[in-house]
Formats: structure tokens, C-alpha cells, sequence
């Protein structure tokens, strides 16, 4: 029988360590990454029958950390002759992430921060730029978003909160890959 040495006493402390540290490595690879990414609309209305919302689609650029979320929204006028929606000559607002959304392993529940106050998704934007007529920007005053899903896919509901009109929309979103708005602009060349 062969004696165990300092060679085998030094393994087998290795695999004690790899054995508790291994949960908490894994442990910190926590949801974050979770619907954090660029999720663009793929459907809107009841049943999810309609490619749009109102003639608009939106595209969501979330930062998740812990369970709070940030982020913007970009609108773009839907296009009805099959072509991608989602082209800058389409842009048709863009809307920062009201503070205090909330994020967690069910989904996410945010609102849009001052959605009357129309903002450009690019620096260089002039009213003539978008796709859409100035006064076809702003978006009502409580849009919110309840949505969840996984990895790949994100469907729930958008309303405009508060207002006796309110109008719940059923939504989904999927996934693309890309690298994800962090601001809107108030006016040519200013970050809010």
C-alpha cells in the first residue's frame, strides 16, 4: 500500500477547494445576463395577431443588474410592405427607462421615463430624419411594459398605466444580437 504524501494531501485539498468554490463561481454568474441584450417586437394586439402596435414597433436595449434594469426603448414606424421595420429612416422616438423598473427570474416591469417628451435615438437627428412627423413622437404618459420569458423570448403586455383610456396590448419580443443603446437625445448634439 502506498503512503500518502504531501503530493496526494496537496490534491485532495485542491479538489476540497474546487468543490466549495465551484457553487459560488457559479453563484455569481447570477441573472444579470438574463434579459439583458437588444429584444426587438414580433407581434402586438390580441392573440398577438398583429405584426404592430398602432403602426409602431419598439425594440428594447436593457441593461439588467441584480433586480433593477436600465435602458432605452426605440420606436420605429412599422413598415407595411414586408421590408425590416427596425432601419434608422424609420426611428420614430426613443425613450429612456423610467428609474425603479424591476427585473427577476419571472420577467420585467418597467415604464417609459417622460414618454410626452419626444427624444431622438441618434445625436445628429433632425425633425426631417425620421421616420415619422414630429408630432407623431411623443407616446402616452404611462407606457409601461409587463413582460417575461426566457433566453430567447419575451411576451407580455404594454398599456399606458394610469389613463381611464388605457388600452392593454398584448406583445411579444425576440432576441437579436447586436450592441445595445444606452441614451436618447433631447435635441440635436445634447444627451439628456
Amino acid at each position: 500500500m502506498r503512503s500518502s504524501g504531501p503530493f496526494d494531501r496537496g490534491l485532495a485539498a485542491m479538489r476540497l477547494l474546487a468543490v466549495i468554490l465551484l457553487p459560488l463561481v457559479l453563484a455569481a454568474c447570477g441573472p444579470e445576463r438574463e434579459f439583458s441584450g437588444i429584444w426587438r417586437q414580433t407581434a402586438c394586439g390580441d392573440d398577438l395577431s398583429q405584426p404592430d402596435c398602432g403602426g409602431f414597433v419598439y425594440e428594447l436595449h436593457i441593461g439588467r443588474y441584480g433586480d433593477r434594469l436600465a435602458g432605452v426603448v426605440v420606436r420605429y414606424v412599422h413598415d407595411r410592405g414586408g421590408f425590416d421595420s427596425f432601419q434608422r429612416p424609420k426611428e420614430c422616438g426613443c425613450f429612456l427607462i423610467e428609474s425603479g423598473g424591476v427585473a427577476d427570474d419571472e420577467g420585467l416591469l418597467f415604464t417609459l421615463y417622460d414618454a410626452v417628451t419626444p427624444r431622438y435615438p441618434q445625436p445628429d437627428t433632425e425633425d426631417g430624419d425620421l421616420g415619422c412627423p414630429r408630432t407623431r413622437l411623443d407616446e402616452c404618459a404611462g407606457r409601461r411594459f409587463d413582460i417575461d420569458g426566457d433566453d430567447e423570448a419575451l411576451v407580455g403586455v404594454t398599456d399606458c398605466g394610469e389613463e381611464a383610456s388605457a388600452e392593454r396590448l398584448d406583445i411579444a419580443f425576440e432576441r437579436v444580437v447586436g450592441t445595445p443603446r444606452t441614451e436618447c437625445y433631447e435635441r440635436r448634439g445634447t444627451a439628456p
